[in-house]
């Protein structure tokens, strides 16, 4: 007699709103059995049963019963979303794999988004729920909010630094080291690429040296710090500049493409200097080479040089890689392309997504590749896509709620985020 087998089976939870709301969950189990006898498919399942199968099903209904619980944020009494927005849960039992995604429609007028930092700066690390509340009232209501760009984890004293290009409320805050970005233009049109700015110092005698900006400063090279960065510069040795602005001349905050001239306030022959709200600090390793004499009065001109795709941007948050671009797939199945969870940003001509895809949860979802990533976003719409930091990052909080199963078991402290706000000043 041909033994019976059954696949794992699949959970759909939709929540979709425009003026009211409703839960449609579909659990389907489909057994390789001949659906006309129905002691046909009772003796299959006790076979199952017998085989030991049954473990299987055993724990899916254990992870259903705590999504009608409500442990996840998951329940059937979920709060209501706003027009435009459709959430839905996927469950795919070949993997397995849970994939969270909110999509918005671009057109509605009352939704934008926005980025949000750890700590209000670049110095510590907060959950993503505790970053979004923080946002200023003024912005707007926070309705949801994905984890954004690598950042360092390690506790020490630059713990929370950003990996790539990071513009937050029209500040440039981070300068691209290794990835990719997303931002949105001045018209509020997204895009995505490996972009670059170039942040330098001309000194008097008109030569330049390049500059990183708020993070780490190696000895044989210089580092500009803003307010947004903390304290202090966290610098140990060197000479550290305190800049001021040049009289009836822009200054704070730092702009991508801007070019200011400053004068040099006060020089001081070891690091860590205080960082004040309306000056920055020129932090010179103590092995950089060919500088030219420095002296208190004199005038500088700091440069960040920028495409002019970023004139005027008041967002852009650095990922890597770039998923999909224009509908082609820019990323390739490799040896090197570990399964983790990940958190995508995407989009096409009619909706944003924010996706995340739980991972490292044998039995509930074992995360993905960057190149099954790519293939997920593609089939869920979209045209283009970027990987955000993934990892114990992963996250995904609505309405109040932690969509996803962390891998971490709670929301981890992370360096910034991408907010979905509600306008406080348009009506539906």
């Amino acid at each position: 007699m041909q033994r019976a087998s059954c696949r794992p089976f699949t959970i759909y939870l939709v929540v979709w709103n425009t003026h009211t709301t409703y839960v449609d969950i579909l659990i389907t189990l489909d057994m390789l059995v001949d659906s006309r006898r129905t002691d046909r498919n009772l003796t299959a399942l006790w076979r199952i049963i017998a085989w030991g199968e049954m473990l299987m099903v055993v724990r899916y209904l254990w992870v259903l019963a705590l999504l009608l619980s409500g442990v996840y944020g998951l329940a059937a009494d979920f709060p209501m979303l706003g027009p435009g927005l459709t959430y839905r849960l996927e469950r795919d039992g070949t993997g397995p794999w849970a994939v969270c995604v909110l999509s918005i429609e671009r057109a509605r007028p009352e939704y934008r988004l926005v980025s949000t930092l750890a700590q209000g700066r670049i110095l510590g690390l907060a959950p993503l729920p505790v970053q979004a509340k923080g946002l200023s009232a003024t912005l707007g209501t926070p309705i949801a909010a994905i984890n954004g760009d690598f950042f360092t984890l390690a506790a020490g004293p630059y713990q929370g630094d950003l990996s790539n290009l990071f513009i937050h409320q029209g500040e440039l805050v981070s300068v691209p080291t290794w990835g990719d970005a997303i931002w949105f233009d001045a018209q509020g049109q997204p895009h995505l690429d490996h972009i670059a700015v170039d942040l330098r110092v001309t000194w008097g005698d008109g030569t330049r040296t390049q500059l990183a900006l708020n993070g780490p400063r190696p000895d044989d090279g210089a580092a500009l710090y803003t307010p947004i960065f903390g304290a202090s510069t966290h610098t140990t040795g060197g000479r550290e500049l305190v800049l001021e602005a040049a009289p009836d001349r822009a200054w704070l905050p730092l702009r991508a493409g801007q070019t200011l001239t400053t004068r040099i306030r006060d020089i001081r022959q070891t690091g860590d200097s205080t960082l004040a709200p309306n000056s920055m600090i020129l932090s010179l390793g103590p092995r950089l080479p060919n500088l030219p004499a420095i002296a208190v009065g004199d005038t500088l001109t700091l440069s960040a040089t920028a495409p002019p795709l970023l004139d005027g941007v008041e967002t852009a948050l650095g990922g890597s890689p770039i998923l999909l671009r224009n509908g082609e797939v820019k990323v390739k199945a490799g040896t090197d392309d570990p399964r983790h969870p990940r958190t995508l940003f995407g989009w096409n001509a009619t909706h944003y997504f924010f996706i995340v895809i739980d991972g490292r949860r044998p039995g509930w979802s074992i995360g993905m590749t960057t190149a099954e990533s790519a293939a997920l976003a593609q089939r869920l719409g979209c045209t283009d896509a970027i990987n955000f930091d993934g990892g114990g990052s992963s996250t995904l909080w609505l309405n109040d709620q932690i969509m996803n199963l962390p891998s971490d078991n709670a929301p981890r402290p992370v360096g910034n985020g991408l907010v979905l706000l509600k306008r406080p000043d348009v009506k539906k």
